[in-house]
């Protein structure tokens, strides 16, 4: 309903992501996996909370969202930083088990 507005907003977010994923840091595979996570946690530091639950909403509920929750999946992304007392429907926390 408000794409206009913050559509942009979650693309640069995808995009920036999709960069993090599809980049070879290292050879080692556990090494690159280490450089991913750091990289996904300075991007996660920029958004305040409302902004991960709404990405969360955004990744989990919106057919817009799919791909961006296939690069999230077992990322374990919004860790525990999501507010779960401002969660809106009781499979939330399901949804969010399911990503990690």
């Amino acid at each position: 309903e408000h794409e206009e507005q913050i559509g942009h907003y979650y693309r640069h977010l995808y995009r920036i992501i999709k960069f993090i994923q599809d980049e070879h840091f290292s050879n080692n595979f556990i090494e690159n996996e280490k450089e991913k996570k750091k990289y996904r946690g300075i991007l996660r530091a920029q958004l305040s909370s409302m902004e991960l639950l709404m990405l969360f909403y955004n990744v989990v509920y919106s057919e817009k969202g799919e791909k961006f929750k296939d690069i999230l999946k077992g990322t374990n992304f919004f860790d525990d930083h999501l507010i779960e007392s401002n969660f809106l429907w009781v499979n939330d926390k399901e949804e969010l088990a399911a990503l990690k």
